[in-house]
């Protein structure tokens, strides 16, 4: 009773005080989120609240963190169940509404053993919204639109390199094919200097992962879908060229289904 009252109070007010953090951290959860619902109300004061003070989003994001993998079982690993949960109400506006949310599904991404591929894709469709329309960007607004930036490059790495995305595989197939989208989508000339080898390393791990059948290799199926990704537009982008340099040198240049593009790219 006293815990709800608490929050109806921050709504009512529509403000989320130093001294009211400090009760949340030490009186209310002072043993850590402990149950959905208690992680439902902190959800709720994120979205009510629209003045916060500025120590509200890292005891938002340590607090939910938390419990999302430590506080639920088995521990350490973002379940489907608890993921699903965990993206409907980031989601609940229809989109990441701000760095707060986002920065907790990049801390549960980035410290899951193993996490559902849905909650990294949500992190990098973020990345593209932001990309894309800066006036609806979950975080660095003041940017110009279609250019990838160094916090762009940032988010994107610790979302495909997490350590327990898709089941082990490193990037998966809807992460490739947004990497590539957005390749697509910008300025080459106008994006941070490190988004050329995040590509160019990000696709490679999705081609090269070690599946059912094959040990680093790129697949008949899978350079199907790599020549799809690069002729669609109808010429090879320098980052694109580097990918398929970085795939020759690996794989021994001598793909059949790869080679016809590796001539037109000028590597053999």
């Amino acid at each position: 009773m006293g815990k709800m009252l608490t929050v109806n109070q921050m709504i009512v007010r529509g403000e989320i005080s130093t001294q009211d953090v400090i009760r949340l951290k030490h009186d209310i959860f002072a043993d850590g989120v402990r149950e959905i619902a208690e992680a439902e109300l902190l959800f709720r004061i994120e979205a009510d609240c629209a003045t916060k003070d500025e120590s509200w989003n890292a005891f938002f994001v340590d607090a939910l963190a938390e419990y999302y993998l430590f506080n639920t079982e088995p521990s350490g690993e973002l379940g489907e169940d608890q993921a699903q949960h965990l993206i409907r109400h980031i989601l609940a506006d229809g989109h990441v509404a701000g760095p707060t949310e986002l920065g907790l599904a990049i801390r549960v991404v980035e410290r899951a053993k193993t996490c559902p591929v849905d909650l990294g894709y949500l992190v990098l469709k973020a990345v593209w919204d932001s990309v894309m329309d800066p006036a609806k960007a979950a975080y660095g607004g003041d940017r110009r639109p279609k250019a990838i930036t160094a916090e762009d490059v940032d988010i994107i790495r610790k979302a495909v390199h997490a350590t327990g995305s898709d089941d082990g595989i490193a990037v998966s197939r809807a992460e490739a094919e947004l990497l590539f989208a957005l390749e697509h989508e910008t300025d080459d000339a106008q994006n941070d200097i490190a988004w050329r080898d995040l590509f160019v390393q990000a696709v490679a791990a999705h081609l090269l992962a070690p599946r059912s059948g094959t040990q680093g290799e790129v697949d008949g199926e899978e350079a199907k879908w790599l020549i799809g990704q690069i002729s669609r537009d109808g010429a090879i982008r320098r980052n694109e060229r580097s990918l398929l340099a970085f795939l020759y040198g690996k794989t021994g240049g001598d793909h059949p289904a790869l080679g016809p593009l590796y001539a037109v790219a000028g590597l053999n």
